[in-house]
Parts: structure tokens; C-alpha cells; sequence
């Protein structure tokens, strides 16, 4: 257990791996504010209940005295590779995969932008009174662990003076994204603000048969093979790794993405084959993407990413859900036709010089400056000079 005084109340945290039905109703005040529910939770629950001696997930938890206030999500990475950390370029060269296999480092990582990026802040909190207590509590825990090579956190970019005043160092990182559901009362709403989306789609579904099936909990092994070869397609070819990424391709399957019926399967076959799926989390009045895949390979594809966000607005607009959740901006296709974001900083501290050398020099050969750059070729294209920032709702 740590714990830090500060101006306020006093918080301490401690490590479990147990979030209980009584604590989750803690934060219902915080929920409803932000139209979510308990169900954020359940993806990093089943990651727990992976959890190895070398990967292990972790619920942060901050108490003052005995009443839990705050809440964080983290990954325990016990040789992290720094292959994973490297732009999409630089990892095709097989000679900084071995290179980058020998160097590798114990890593504390935020989940929330993985396993819950319905949430607007990497942690929880009770009451807006203890924000600031939970927030400094839970940096000085992540300083103070002896094992921690490196912390990794994505968070608001309004927080960098905060950061900054609790040893982090602020990277440029990418915003997060969403689509604001009521502006829209139909699909041909949004569909007038994106004419060449419009067109394309029109086009793509004249000359290829595009069908769409949604389906929830357990997902049926033939599409569950077309899942897969989607998933393997676009890790190959992602912008950015993300340090439980070797865990993830042993053990996503398992977790419970693919098996509780609160997730939602959207899988588009072009010509009766499996071209690309989302899946989502039905959390409150938030429809929240947890994890997608295409298949590129396929020949004349490349609609297929738009042909999937315009299925699930019209979705969310069916069913009543306000915010459709779409996460970092990690592509060209998902910045162009977004409508709402809030920019973000990869947060990083460091024990280890070696390690504070290498992010502070190597940054840019990194896959989080690599999505640094698409988000802001996309501003500048938007004729922006920042994302606009909206407050959840």
C-alpha cells in the first residue's frame, strides 16, 4: 500500500484484483453523467481473470479512509518488447525486431483507452471533490512501484500541467473520437455532410453485394474464422502496437468480447466473404468500440471501414444511443468522418535514464507520435488549428 498526503483529503490506494457490486454503484453519480453504465467494466473483468504471473491486470483502487473514492485500470506488462512500440515502417525491418526483442522492460499501463474508452478520463472518481486527491494518489503509486520500469498513460491533454507537476513527461498522441449521435436524425443526415463518403458507398454497393449481420454473445465458429483472418490482417498492418499486444494475440479469444451478450458483433461480408467486423459494448446510452478488424486483402475493400461506421450510427440512431463511440484516431478514414473529439497526451515517467533517453529522443519513431501525425494532418485538412474539445455528455 502508498500513500500520499495532499492539499485536501487524504487518499492512499492499494492493488486488487476485485471490483465488487457494492463499489461499482459507487460511481453511478459518475455514470449517469457521462451516459454509461456498470458494463464498462466487464471486458477488463475477463482480462483479470486472465491475468498471469507475467500479465496481470490490475483495478487501482483510491480510499479515503475506508470509503472507496477513485479508480483506475492498469496492465502489469513483465517484458514488454520494444518492437511493439515502433511505427508501422520500422517494423518491418526483421533485424529491429530482434533488437527489440532483447530490450525489454517492465511496463505499467493505462487500460481505459483499450478495455473502456467509453470513459473521458483515464480515472474514476466518487465525487468531483476528490478528483485531484484521487489523481495525485494513484501517479505517486505508480511512481513509487520498484518494479516499474516505465508507466504509460493516455489522458487529456488538459491535464499536462498536472502531469508535468507529478514527474511525467507530455508526448503528442492522438485525440480521441466519437460521433454525436442527435445531430443526426437519420443516416441520410449525416450522409449530406459526407458527400464523397455518400458516393463511394453508393458505388461500392452497386458493384459488389454487401450484406451486414449483427449478432450477440457467443459468435458461431464460422464467423468467428473470418474474425480472425480480419484481426491478423489489420495487426499486420496497424499504425501502433500497444504493450499488451503479445498477450492479446494469445489471449483475446478467451475474454469475454466474444461470449457475453452485452457486446455487439457488426460483420460486413462483401460477396459472402467476411471483409471486416466491429464490436461494440452496450453501455448506457454509449455504443463503444472495443475492437475491429479488416480484411485488406480482399480486392476493392477499401469502403469497407466506411460502410462500417455508417451501419453503426444508423444503429444508434434505431436504438436510441446518444454517443457512438469510435476511440483514438488511428486512421485517415476515421478522422475524416468523426464529429467530435477530444485531444489527448501519451504520458510516460520513468525510473530508468536509458528508458527516459529513449522516449525523449526516439519519440517520433514511435507508433504513438505516428497516430500524433495522422491526427494532425487530419486538423490541419479540417482547416482546424486543434480538434475541438466537447465535454462528455
Amino acid at each position: 500500500m502508498s500513500a500520499r498526503e495532499t492539499e485536501g483529503p487524504s487518499v492512499h490506494c492499494r492493488e486488487e484484483s476485485i471490483l465488487t457490486s457494492e463499489e461499482k454503484q459507487r460511481f453511478n453519480g459518475f455514470f449517469q453523467e457521462h451516459g454509461l453504465s456498470e458494463d464498462i467494466f466487464i471486458y477488463f473483468e475477463s482480462l483479470v481473470g486472465l491475468s498471469t504471473d507475467q500479465d496481470r491486470f490490475i483495478f487501482l483502487k483510491a480510499f479515503h479512509g475506508d470509503d472507496l473514492v477513485g479508480l483506475a485500470m492498469f496492465a502489469r506488462v513483465g517484458s514488454h518488447r520494444l518492437y511493439n512500440s515502433l511505427n508501422t515502417k520500422l517494423r518491418k525491418y526483421g533485424f529491429l525486431e530482434k533488437l527489440g526483442g532483447m530490450m525489454r522492460s517492465t511496463v505499467y499501463f493505462s487500460m481505459h483507452a483499450v478495455s473502456s474508452p467509453g470513459l473521458p478520463r483515464s480515472f474514476l472518481y466518487t465525487d468531483k471533490q476528490f478528483e485531484d486527491a484521487v489523481n495525485e494518489s494513484i501517479l505517486s503509486w505508480l511512481r513509487e512501484k520498484k518494479d516499474a520500469d516505465t508507466v504509460i498513460i493516455f489522458d487529456s491533454a488538459e491535464k499536462s500541467d498536472f502531469y508535468a507537476k507529478n514527474s511525467f513527461t507530455c508526448h503528442p498522441f492522438s485525440s480521441d473520437s466519437w460521433l454525436d449521435v442527435p445531430r443526426y436524425e437519420t443516416v441520410d443526415d449525416y450522409l449530406a455532410l459526407h458527400k464523397r463518403t455518400r458516393k463511394n458507398l453508393a458505388r461500392f454497393k452497386k458493384r459488389r453485394n454487401v450484406e451486414v449481420e449483427t449478432l450477440r454473445g457467443k459468435v458461431p465458429e464460422e464467423i468467428m474464422r473470418g474474425i480472425i483472418e480480419c484481426l491478423m490482417c489489420s495487426y499486420q498492418n496497424s499504425q501502433g502496437l500497444l504493450p499488451i499486444q503479445d498477450f492479446f494475440n494469445t489471449n483475446l479469444l478467451r475474454t469475454a468480447l466474444f461470449s457475453s451478450d452485452r457486446f455487439i458483433h457488426f460483420v460486413i461480408r462483401v460477396d459472402g466473404q467476411i471483409a471486416g467486423f466491429s464490436t461494440r459494448l452496450l453501455c448506457g446510452k454509449n455504443l463503444i468500440g472495443i475492437i475491429g478488424g479488416y480484411n485488406r486483402e480482399l480486392p476493392g475493400n477499401s469502403p469497407v471501414y466506411d460502410f462500417m461506421i455508417v451501419t453503426t450510427l444508423d444503429y444508434c440512431i434505431r436504438n436510441g444511443y446518444t454517443r457512438l463511440v469510435y476511440g483514438l484516431v488511428d486512421n485517415h478514414t476515421k478522422a475524416r468522418l468523426m464529429d467530435s473529439f477530444r485531444e489527448q497526451k501519451f504520458y510516460s515517467f520513468s525510473r530508468n535514464p536509458l528508458l527516459r533517453l529513449l522516449l525523449k529522443h526516439a519519440y517520433r519513431f514511435l507508433s504513438g507520435y505516428a497516430l500524433h501525425r495522422i491526427d494532425t494532418e487530419a486538423r490541419e485538412k479540417r482547416g482546424a488549428a486543434a480538434p475541438p474539445t466537447s465535454t462528455p455528455a
